[in-house]
Order: structure tokens, then C-alpha cells, then sequence
């Protein structure tokens, strides 16, 4: 009765895979929702008001302040590709993937001094 059987279940690889792209996923569309609140609650406000501080984020966020409801949401968006990267790095030097270890330093140091406001000229 070949019909009668369960279809075998989702190697680990896949399942943790799975496990990953749905957390990526969650992170981001929280992040994009956290941002359009807070642009849509902050809409008519002047735009010098716009950025919080990451020393005045919780409190902000406490008192569910527009401005600070973007900021987390950028900040999510920012960290999503960071937490990646730095998973990719522990994952070569684990595999002593020397040249890709290096590529994704490089991608981590770019992201970085692109967060940090450094440009090239």
C-alpha cells in the first residue's frame, strides 16, 4: 500500500535551515512594521526629530514614541544582515574555511563602518 505511508521526516540540515530563514523573516517584517508605525505616527512631525538616541531608545520606546518606533525599526532591519554575517563567520572558523572566514570579515567590517557613517571618497 504505497499510499498508505508517511512521508519521511525533514533531514536536520533542513529543519534548522527552515529554522533560520523563518527567523530572518520574522526579524525583518517586525522590523519593517516597527518602522512604518513609527513613520506613519510621526507623520507632520519636524524631521530633526526623527532620530533617538541608543542611550534614549527604552525610554522612548516606553512611552511609545514615534520617533522611537522607527529608530527600533531601522535598528532591526540593521542588525538582521550583522547577526548573519557574524553566524557565517563562527561557522568557517568552526570549518577552518580560511578564505571564506576572510570574505565575510571583510563583508562584517563594511557593514561596520557603513553603520558607523564612514565614507569612502
Amino acid at each position: 500500500m504505497e499510499g498508505d505511508q508517511l512521508a519521511a521526516p525533514p533531514s536536520p540540515a533542513f529543519a534548522e535551515r527552515i529554522r533560520q530563514v523563518t527567523s530572518q523573516t520574522v526579524s525583518v517584517a517586525l522590523g519593517l512594521a516597527l518602522l512604518c508605525l513609527g513613520a506613519g505616527l510621526a507623520h507632520g512631525l519636524p524631521a530633526d526629530g526623527l532620530v533617538v538616541s541608543l542611550r534614549a531608545l527604552p525610554g522612548a520606546l516606553a512611552r511609545l514614541d514615534a520617533a522611537a518606533l522607527a529608530s527600533a525599526g531601522v535598528l532591526l532591519l540593521v542588525a538582521a544582515p550583522i547577526t548573519r554575517v557574524v553566524g557565517l563567520l563562527v561557522g568557517f572558523w568552526h570549518d577552518r574555511d580560511r578564505a571564506a572566514f576572510a570574505a565575510a570579515l571583510v563583508t562584517l567590517a563594511m557593514l561596520a563602518l557603513t553603520f558607523l557613517g564612514v565614507r569612502a571618497e
